[in-house]
C-alpha cells in the first residue's frame, strides 16, 4: 500500500520497514533517522516524493540542454483516489515543477505508443496495455 495522500488510519504499519506516524492533523508520515544531525526526522510522503522528483527533473533538463520544460506528465496507479492524485501534485510543486498534468500509468502507454508507433493504430482499433509492476492492472481501449 502506497502511503503518500492517506492518512495515518488508513495505512498498514506492518507493510513498511520504517516506523509510520501521524501529525496532529491525520496526515501519516515516517520517521528517518538522519545521520549529519544525529537526530531522527518526519517527513510526509508528498515531501520525499517531491525530492525525489526535483532530482529527476533536474536530470530530464540536464539531458535537454538545460532548455526549458514547458509541460510535465506525472503518472499514477490507476488505483489513486482524488486525495492521493492531489498528494502527488503537491509533491510536483514542492519539486518547483509546474505545468503538470496527471495521468493513470496504462493511459500514458496508450498516449506513448500511438506517438511512437502513429500508423499501428486507426480509429476503432483495441488495444490492451498489461501494466506489471506493484500491482498487475489491464486496460482495454477502444
Amino acid at each position: 500500500m502506497r502511503i503518500i495522500g492517506r492518512d495515518e488510519d488508513d495505512v498498514d504499519y506492518e507493510d513498511y520497514p520504517f516506523e509510520v506516524k501521524g501529525r496532529d492533523n491525520g496526515i501519516a508520515y515516517i520517521e528517518c533517522y538522519n545521520p549529519l544531525t544525529q537526530e531522527s526526522e518526519g517527513f510526509e510522503p508528498e515531501e520525499i516524493s517531491g525530492m525525489i522528483l526535483k532530482y529527476l527533473y533536474e536530470i530530464a533538463q540536464e539531458k535537454l540542454g538545460n532548455h526549458p520544460i514547458s509541460n510535465v506528465v506525472v503518472t499514477v496507479p490507476v488505483d489513486f483516489n482524488d486525495k492521493q492524485r492531489d498528494a502527488t501534485l503537491l509533491a510536483c510543486k514542492l519539486a518547483g515543477i509546474k505545468n503538470v498534468s496527471i495521468e493513470d500509468e496504462p493511459i500514458a502507454a496508450i498516449i506513448e505508443y500511438k506517438r511512437e508507433y502513429p500508423n499501428l493504430l486507426k480509429k476503432g482499433d483495441k488495444i490492451v496495455v498489461i501494466d506489471f509492476g506493484g500491482t498487475l492492472d489491464v486496460t482495454c481501449c477502444k
